[in-house]
């Protein structure tokens, strides 16, 4: 689970590396993700380069 800025960077410099990096990070939907990482204080272009695919699920 990605807590702060400090784990969402280890887990996007390994992702950055080639490793398969799975991870849960909580909010309301896939736009609000890319917000709440900048808010931790990754880089733009660090989510850019290593971010592939965001799933969200949601209880109905």
């Amino acid at each position: 689970e990605i807590r702060d800025g400090e784990t969402a960077e280890i887990a996007l410099k390994a992702a950055q590396t080639g490793h398969l990096v799975l991870s849960t990070l909580h909010t309301n939907s896939t736009s609000e993700t890319l917000i709440r990482l900048q808010q931790m204080g990754v880089a733009r272009w660090m989510i850019a380069s290593a971010l592939t695919l965001i799933v969200a699920q949601r209880l109905v």
